[in-house]
């Protein structure tokens, strides 16, 4: 019997199956991630993020604007999103951004 074929055989359908798991894999995950509150599960923090955690978060120094507030936002969550979307990340910055919202009464 020929072992090395067989085993050139099972190679390289392991790789293939593994090659189309994965390009499965990246397409459920980029079809889903439009949700972050289903995909953070598991991601929230054990302690309350305070207003000076948030602030750092954001990159935000006193005193408090809504327009920084908001632009920091913004520009952290599209460069997330760019550089390949931390879930982890978006969760963070979305959360600093409720804080100080709650925290300074701003309405949405």
């Amino acid at each position: 019997m020929r072992w090395d074929l067989i085993l050139r055989v099972a190679v390289e359908t392991f790789v293939t199956v593994g090659r189309t798991v994965a390009e499965a894999w990246v397409h459920v995950s980029k079809s889903s991630a439009g949700s972050l509150q289903s995909a953070a599960v598991g991601l929230t923090p054990n302690k309350k993020l305070s207003v000076q955690e948030s602030m750092k978060i954001l990159g935000l120094e006193e005193p408090f604007s809504y327009t920084k507030c908001n632009a920091r936002f913004l520009h952290l969550t599209k460069a997330n999103s760019a550089a390949g979307g931390s879930l982890y990340i978006k969760y963070k910055v979305m959360l600093a951004k409720k804080v100080l919202d709650k925290h300074f009464k701003v309405k949405e």
